[in-house]
């Protein structure tokens, strides 16, 4: 339960990294090696913007840029007991959208710290995309499942 003080107080912060270190405080965070561990049993919501995502992804994720969240995350994540780790490039945007969804109801939210750049330095599985060889990302497969590139290039990793 947040404070009855929470919202007046978060509007008088007048700086973005105060409103952040309030919305850490209420959300749960954790980190890539966990994510890594549970990427199966979970939802990935990247809510980077999509040119972002389009670089590099989650394994899987379902992408909904930040500004869209409320709006349409009820027809991409429409189980709310599901549970789904947000992500986004540095975890700021992540901690903001975890606080949102649980607000809107979903009960089982973290947002991954660090983002996905802690991801890709970490050489976490599944941080390049697979490339298709009409170029375009395919993001039905995380690595370690035998796949391979059409094309490998530098672009997805693959050699």
């Amino acid at each position: 339960m947040l404070p009855d003080d929470f919202w007046r107080s978060a509007a008088d912060d007048h700086d973005q990294r105060t409103a952040l270190t309030r919305v850490k405080a209420v959300i749960r965070e954790i980190e890539p090696d966990e994510v890594e561990i549970r990427l199966s049993e979970v939802t990935s919501l990247d809510v980077r913007e999509p040119d972002e995502s389009e670089q590099d992804a989650l394994p899987r994720a379902v992408h909904l840029p930040r500004g869209n969240l409320e709006f349409q995350v009820d027809g991409r994540i429409p189980d709310k007991s599901q549970p789904v780790v947000v992500c986004c490039a540095g975890g700021g945007r992540s901690a903001f959208a975890a606080k949102t969804l649980t607000d809107l109801g979903y009960s089982d939210v973290a947002s991954m710290i660090g983002g996905f750049n802690k991801w890709k330095d970490e050489a976490r599985l599944g941080a390049l995309l697979h490339i298709t060889s009409a170029g375009v990302p395919d993001r039905t497969l995380p690595w370690g499942e035998g796949r391979r590139c059409a094309a490998p290039s530098p672009r997805c990793g693959h050699r």
